[in-house]
Formats: structure tokens, C-alpha cells, sequence
């Protein structure tokens, strides 16, 4: 066959992979596999930079995020893995798929979509030791204090849901009840922390939002925490503060003293991040 025409060999090492993708920027199969390459050599920053090259080629390559975020959790960045786990779950199977063989490559498969469950878990609770821990270096869990019991672990749920209005990474989704702030999630991950055996995640906030978050949630009361993320979710909301007031009788009898200063203090707060961001 003419040289240059029909299939070519097979790569067999990363110089023929460069060779291959330099005609070929598009095969999500090539890519796959110099990345699979790079990992066995142990080369996972080699890796991520190609997995990234090649998502910039494919963007929306469910294949191509779940590879990203197995990388990532190699290295000991579960956040970011966390990030590209859900990229990958909520990504079109066959996005931009033409043919059985481009399909089979972008497609995840229920093994890798079981795994990627898996990570995404394993990744939020390592954050979560790692908020945890951060939480007790600022003081903001104290002495004796523990989110093993059932009021440490309602103020957590608080605690988490104004980091994450802060600007904090924290990836559990939030409803409301009558007491605020909850995630599912989270409540069975708080559980579980005290039999943990899992890689705990270094929970590094930028240091403003780490000062914003410590001044405005320290030496609280739990009412108070409560209030607060009511006050985060309706910031901005017009009328958020009636509205509250309006229904606090279906949720709890809170304070109106104290209503009004939390939501003072929020917006206040919220309204400085504005203008300085």
C-alpha cells in the first residue's frame, strides 16, 4: 500500500504518538493511549498535560475527563479530580461522535462511570477531613468540640454551606429545611470521618475568603449559623429578608433581633466581596 495511505502501524512509543496526532489532532484514540503510555512510565504530569492538550481538541470527551480526573486524584489534587469527575459524569455520550469506532472512545462505559462514582466520593470526603481539619487550625471547632455529634455535625453543614457562598471549594450540593442549610452528602461523609482511612485533602482556601469565612462564622451561636445560610442564599434576592421573616413560622421560631443582624452582616460582607472582586 502507497506510503501515506490507508491505516498506519500502530504506535509503538511517544514519539510515534507525537508523529501520528500531529496529522491526526483529532483522534481521541490516539490521545487516549499516549496518555495511558505516559501513566505506565509514570510520568502523571506528562500525562496531565497531554490529557489536557487532548481536551482542548475534544472538549465535552467524557473518556477524556474520566482519564483527567484519575490522573489528578494520582497526584494528590482529589479537589480538581472532584471538578473533572463531574465534568465527565455530566458530559453527552458520543459528543460529536461519528462512526462505531469514535463513539467506543468517548462513551463511558458503566465500569468507568461505577469508578468515576467512586473517585467523586473518595474526593469529596478527603476534602471534607481536609475542611475539617482546617476548621480546628482556625479555632472555629474548639477544645473538646466534634463533628461526630449531632450538634457538631448540624453546625458543620452550616459551616460548609458559607464557605462554599464564600467562594470556598466545597463540592456537596445544599438543600433547606426548616434549619437551614443540608446536604445528604455530606451528613453520610461526616459520619464516616471518624473510620476513615482515606487520603485526607489539604484544604487551602485563598486568604481572603479563608479571612472573610473565619470572621464571619467564629464564636457563632448555631441559631445564628443557621440564619446566616438563609441570609447567603437570598443574597442579592430582592425582598429575601421578608420573605424570610414572612416564613419563619413554618421553619423555627427565630429571633427577630437576631434575624435582622445576620442579614445586615451578610450582605455587608457579601457586598465588600462584590467591590473588591
Amino acid at each position: 500500500m502507497p506510503a501515506g495511505q490507508g491505516s498506519a502501524a500502530a504506535p509503538t512509543g511517544l514519539e510515534d504518538y507525537d508523529r501520528r496526532l500531529a496529522s491526526e489532532p483529532g483522534n481521541g484514540a490516539l490521545h487516549a493511549e499516549k496518555i495511558a503510555l505516559l501513566c505506565g512510565l509514570g510520568r502523571h504530569e506528562d500525562a496531565l498535560g497531554a490529557c489536557d492538550a487532548a481536551i482542548a481538541r475534544r472538549p465535552g470527551d467524557a473518556r477524556l475527563l474520566a482519564r483527567k480526573a484519575h490522573i489528578l486524584h494520582r497526584l494528590g489534587r482529589h479537589g480538581e479530580a472532584m471538578v473533572a469527575v463531574e465534568l465527565a459524569m455530566g458530559a453527552p455520550e458520543g459528543h460529536a461522535a461519528r462512526g462505531a469506532e469514535v463513539a467506543s472512545h468517548q462513551a463511558p462505559s458503566a465500569a468507568t462511570s461505577k469508578q468515576a462514582r467512586r473517585l467523586a466520593r473518595a474526593a469529596m470526603a478527603g476534602e471534607l477531613a481536609g475542611f475539617v481539619a482546617y476548621l480546628a487550625n482556625k479555632r472555629i471547632i474548639k477544645g473538646s468540640e466534634s463533628v461526630d455529634t449531632f450538634e457538631g455535625s448540624h453546625r458543620l453543614q452550616k459551616y460548609a454551606y458559607i464557605a462554599k457562598a464564600l467562594g470556598m471549594r466545597i463540592g456537596y450540593r445544599f438543600d433547606f429545611i426548616e434549619s437551614g442549610a443540608f446536604s445528604t452528602n455530606l451528613a453520610i461523609d461526616a459520619h464516616r470521618l471518624k473510620t476513615a482511612n482515606g487520603v485526607i485533602d489539604p484544604f487551602r482556601p485563598e486568604t481572603r475568603s479563608s479571612e472573610e469565612f473565619v470572621r464571619l462564622v467564629n464564636d457563632r451561636e448555631t441559631e445564628w449559623l443557621q440564619i446566616a445560610t438563609f441570609a447567603m442564599r437570598g443574597h442579592g434576592v430582592d425582598g429575601a429578608r421578608d420573605s424570610f421573616v414572612k416564613a419563619k413560622h413554618e421553619r423555627m421560631d427565630y429571633d427577630m433581633d437576631m434575624i435582622n443582624g445576620v442579614f445586615k452582616e451578610v450582605n455587608e460582607i457579601m457586598a465588600e466581596r462584590g467591590r473588591v472582586r
